[in-house]
């Protein structure tokens, strides 16, 4: 894989993460509105999207590795890894709104007992886990 395999993977996982984003901002208001089935079916969703940016991440292994180490030269690599992490920290910043929305139980008509029991914490834990702890790229 050589430098237009690199970018292709890096515009590829982009695309990915604003999906992510706009799925993170999606199950805000349905957080707010109390709507869990449609809150499990976006967990859902990012966690499938989440494992395709994993599979695009080991594609690009070795080319990654090159790049860091200098043996070949990716200019525009740089500016999509910008973009990437601009984006992961705007996913952060709604993803940990949502988990005080979702902790307060901050949903139409229910007690926090209700909210905390009303998703699955497998998939909450999927959905604050893994690839985007910490904005790791």
């Amino acid at each position: 894989m050589g430098n237009s395999m690199l970018l292709s993977g890096y515009r590829k996982e982009k695309d990915n993460y604003l999906r992510i984003l706009s799925l993170a901002e999606k199950q805000r208001e349905m957080l707010i509105e109390g709507r869990m089935d449609e809150v499990i079916a976006i967990l859902r969703n990012k966690k499938k999207i989440m494992n395709d940016i994993e599979s695009i991440e080991r594609s690009m292994e070795r080319d990654k590795k090159n790049y860091r180490s200098g043996y070949r030269k990716y200019g525009d690599a740089a500016e999509l890894i910008r973009e990437i992490s601009g984006i992961v920290e705007k996913i952060l910043s709604v993803e940990r709104e949502n988990e005080i929305i979702f902790s307060t139980g901050c949903r139409a008509g229910a007690s926090t007992e209700e909210t905390a029991t009303a998703v699955p914490a497998p998939l909450v834990a999927a959905s604050y886990g893994g690839k985007m702890q910490g904005g790791k790229i």
